[in-house]
């Protein structure tokens, strides 16, 4: 959920880390290679040079003690050795490197094929809608070889907003953003984007870059260029504008260090309010906001329009939505009318000033 649509940025930032590590690999082997291989060939050459002392040395003061043929081949042994053991050191050390890197890499490769495996099934059962979304007869289970149910045939239609609580709530979003497969039934959605649907999660991710950056992701600020001045005014709206002040909005920092949990889920909601879908997906997004702050966010994807689906424990949350969706640990689902379902658009916004 947190790199849904930054597929294409983060794979990008991936492959230059990749190419980093191996550049450096490689640096690291030719250090090796530069201190390890004199030292050893080193020796041997000094024990050569000893060997072609001694030889010396006989031959003036104690001639015939050493014969001349066995002196001659332990030289050249040496020699030999040596240019042996460098050569050796230099292969073995690049076997040792590409075989590796070749482990690696095939591992690497045999996840992204049973990823793809999995991304087919579930596409195949994923179905994109306008203006709605719509689960019909959809059982859920964890994807592994113990098949455990956590949801059984769940139909809803979601025209206006949802508020989902209970059990499986995290699976059921993985269902929606099309992460895991069903174990049967369909569901349909829109598609992501502006227009379409937006998915929050719980922690938001913050990317290496400006603040302008983080609220745009995952569209880049090359390609979109933003106005300062819209910006500044959706952070303003889910209370960041004290970041913006300090920070700007074109100051690369480690938004990691200087967001709070708070702070980072206000940022989701500026993230939301900046691509404008029709429906915002929040997977506990409030759970680290005060009731004034959860309130202001909010009620700020209300007045645009945007339809949300919360998963939530948050009762609070609750007023802003048309329908409840609880389940039970037996995986039995329950839909009820929400508060909202009885309040205007502008009731809504009001409710609880």
């Amino acid at each position: 959920i947190t790199f849904f649509g930054g597929q294409v940025q983060e794979e990008s930032e991936s492959q230059a880390l990749l190419e980093f590590v191996f550049r450096s690999r490689l640096r690291y082997g030719y250090l090796a290679n530069a201190t390890t291989i004199p030292t050893i060939t080193m020796y041997y050459w000094l024990q050569t040079g000893i060997y072609v002392m001694a030889g010396i040395l006989q031959l003036d003061w104690a001639p015939g003690s050493v014969p001349s043929a066995t002196l001659f081949t332990t030289i050249n042994f040496n020699i030999i050795w040596a240019k042996v053991t460098q050569l050796m050191i230099m292969c073995l050390g690049g076997l040792g490197m590409v075989v590796g890197f070749t482990h690696r890499v095939m591992h690497i490769v045999e996840k992204v094929d049973e990823a793809n495996e999995v991304t087919k099934a579930m596409q195949g059962k994923l179905g994109l809608t306008a203006d709605s979304v719509v689960f019909q007869n959809v059982s859920i289970t964890v994807p592994s070889k113990d098949v455990r149910v956590l949801v059984k045939d769940l139909s809803l239609a979601v025209s206006n907003s949802l508020c989902v609580s209970g059990h499986a709530k995290s699976s059921i979003m993985r269902v929606l953003a099309g992460m895991w497969p069903t174990a049967g039934g369909s569901v349909s959605r829109p598609a992501w984007g502006r227009g379409g649907i937006f998915f929050v999660p719980q922690s938001n991710y913050a990317v290496q870059g400006t603040l302008a950056a983080q609220v745009i992701y995952p569209f880049v600020i090359n390609e979109v260029s933003p106005s300062d001045q819209e910006l500044t005014a959706i952070l303003e709206e889910v209370g960041m504008g004290a970041i913006a002040r300090r920070w700007g909005l074109h100051k690369a920092v480690n938004w990691d260090l200087v967001l709070s949990g708070g702070e980072c889920q206000r940022l989701g909601f500026a993230r939301v309010l900046y691509h404008q879908p029709r429906f915002a997906v929040l997977d506990e997004t409030t759970s680290a906001l005060d009731m004034d702050t959860e309130t202001r966010c909010m009620q700020a994807l209300v007045k645009r329009g945007i339809k949300v689906i919360s998963f939530s424990t948050r009762p609070s949350v609750r007023v802003y939505h048309d329908q409840l969706l609880h389940v039970s640990v037996a995986g039995v689902f329950e839909v009820s009318d929400g508060p909202g379902k009885a309040l205007e658009g502008d009731e809504k916004v009001g409710v609880l000033i």
